[in-house]
């Protein structure tokens, strides 16, 4: 068995060869868990990933469709990062709803959930055990507005309670929040809301506001991304997919042209999310598949962006012939920004 250490994260193998992960998948994981760490204002709870092949391995322990769980404070997953596992282990368990919509907007990017059902119902289903999915999306929404409202501490006192053992979250929220629960409902209808993409959080606007040195492209811009792994700041996996990022500052509202040129043909993923939050929801969040062809040039415009810094986050779908994860050296993009037309 392959092992692996980072600051607060051991990684051991089942199955996986580690050589096919990106370094900078490693890296990632390790700045999401210190983030949330700090996010959440408590001590890491969990520290251990056990990465699997497959979900044939024997020793996997989630459900058949799933890609990662968390299991007695141990995250078992078939990529690094898995951001939404890795928010679930680095902080101690709250009542399912909390739970599942605190990890889903500090969760994976380019996965999103739609914001389904009543929140009643969510509340209700939250006592019976493990949350369905469907319920993520409202679940994030919720989470949001109760940090927003009250801040992270009252969200901590949820968490302690006794849910649902002595307490229904339903009585719980009541407790905490002092208010009947059709009061403190009809207050979350009445917030202004948007999709579950716009409230994912974004780590490198965090930093960049805490007064990080990160580099920031200011439009009219032009730089290259090499998307193969082991690249710089690449995450991913060989024959999984690679991902990587850029901070983006636009000077004034307005249209732009993001052109792309790429040295193979490959289908990619593009998402542009504005780092300024109101109730932790992004003012603006755009996404675009963009297939590329080896040196023909390939125009994304966006109608109306607004003024201020964004995460643009590029990552791959599949080549011509349908693979995915390049190597080092096999996919590099040039962008360049400006004001169109």
């Amino acid at each position: 068995m392959e092992v692996l250490e980072t600051e607060s994260l051991i990684y051991r193998s089942y199955g996986r060869d580690f050589q096919g992960i990106c370094p900078g998948s490693f890296e990632a994981a390790q700045a999401h868990a210190s983030w949330v760490e700090q996010i959440w204002g408590r001590p890491q709870v969990g520290d251990e990933v056990r990465l699997y092949a497959s979900r044939e391995e024997p020793c996997w322990p989630c459900t058949s469709g799933a890609l990662a769980c968390v299991e007695e404070r141990v995250a078992h997953a078939l990529t690094v990062p898995h951001r939404h596992e890795l928010t679930h282990l680095v902080r101690d368990r709250c009542p399912s709803l909390i739970e599942e919509g605190f990890a889903s907007i500090y969760g994976r990017y380019f996965s999103y959930y739609e914001t389904v059902d009543e929140i009643e119902n969510a509340i209700t289903v939250s006592d019976e055990g493990a949350l369905p999915g469907t319920y993520y999306g409202i679940g994030g929404a919720f989470v949001a507005f109760l940090i927003s409202r009250d801040g992270m501490e009252s969200l901590h006192q949820l968490c302690d309670l006794d849910i649902p053992n002595t307490l229904s979250l339903a009585e719980g929220l009541e407790e905490v929040y002092q208010l009947p629960l059709n009061e403190l409902i009809a207050e979350f209808e009445a917030a202004p809301g948007k999709g579950n993409a716009y409230l994912k959080q974004e780590l490198a606007c965090d930093a960049l506001e805490a007064g990080a040195e990160l580099e920031v492209f200011t439009s009219p811009s032009a730089w290259t991304m090499d998307m193969g792994c082991g690249a710089p700041g690449v995450e991913g996996g060989l024959g999984q997919y690679t991902m990587a990022q850029r901070l983006i500052e636009l000077p004034t509202d307005g249209p732009y042209a993001l052109e792309m040129l790429a040295d193979h043909d490959y289908r990619i993923q593009v998402e542009v999310r504005h780092c300024e939050r109101e109730n932790m929801a992004s003012l603006l969040y755009a996404t675009e598949f963009v297939p590329l062809v080896a040196e023909e040039p390939r125009e994304l415009i966006f109608d109306h962006l607004i003024a201020g810094t964004y995460v643009l986050r590029v990552r791959t779908d599949e080549d011509s012939e349908g693979n995915n994860g390049p190597g080092q050296g096999e996919l590099a993009v040039g962008f360049s920004l400006d004001s169109w037309p």
